[in-house]
């Protein structure tokens, strides 16, 4: 593209080949603790990555990372929680990967080993997505929702979550999931300098403090909205 502002055009695009079918193995994932890895829906059909993830080894089982363009004015990450298949961001994005999606996942936290994952038949989501109720309820019931919002637009740019258990630990494990950096403005909460899109603490005692991270904000009025479920 010569520009940032083209002439739209109508185009085709047209695939050609064999359909990919069987197990298709994915190479070249990064050891390190908490790196992302970029990867695709090999097949013609949806995939539910919380069947892949659970299947995979030194991986987070417990989030994966799409970008959606209707985020913000020009699209942000989103970070779909597979513990129960939300997200903070109100994204139609879900725990089915589409035909021709890419997305990222997350090197575990601990990883024992190198990092693999296969996509198998048995991934395949394969019932009408249009029909199907894809909604979920979360299963901590403790939770609170923070969204970052331009004052003069009215615009969500993007949102940060914390789940609250008596199972879960203020430190950093494979159920806090990183925030992946967006072009614009960024709301994330903050542990030992690691940004987080979702995370799951314990009960917060009294005079307990979470820093937050707010960063490349494009415009002057900005407030932050909070949300409250189930803590009194």
């Amino acid at each position: 593209l010569p520009d940032n502002f083209p002439t739209p055009t109508n185009t085709i695009l047209r695939a050609t080949g064999t359909i990919v079918s069987s197990t298709i193995n994915v190479s070249g994932l990064n050891s390190t603790a908490l790196s992302s890895n970029f990867i695709g829906n090999p097949y013609q059909c949806a995939v539910d990555m919380s069947t892949v993830l659970n299947n995979a080894t030194n991986l987070n089982k417990n989030y994966y990372y799409l970008w959606d363009p209707d985020i913000n004015t020009r699209g942000a990450y989103v970070a779909v929680n597979l513990i129960n298949g939300s997200n903070s961001m109100g994204s139609s994005a879900t725990k089915y990967l589409q035909p021709q999606q890419a997305c990222f996942v997350l090197t575990s936290t601990t990883p024992s080993g190198s990092p693999s994952l296969s996509f198998k038949e048995s991934d395949k989501y394969t019932s009408n997505l249009s029909t199907d109720n894809l909604k979920f309820t979360p299963s901590d019931s403790n939770f609170i929702v923070l969204k970052l919002v331009e004052n003069t637009a009215n615009l969500i740019t993007d949102a940060t979550q914390i789940y609250f258990g008596e199972n879960h630990t203020n430190n950093i494990d494979d159920f806090d999931a990183l925030k992946l950096i967006n072009q614009d403005e960024i709301l994330a909460s903050k542990i030992n300098n690691r940004n987080f899109a979702i995370q799951y603490r314990n009960i917060p005692q009294n005079d307990e403090s979470i820093k937050l991270y707010i960063a490349k904000m494009r415009a002057v009025n900005y407030q932050i909205q909070l949300s409250v479920t189930g803590i009194s």
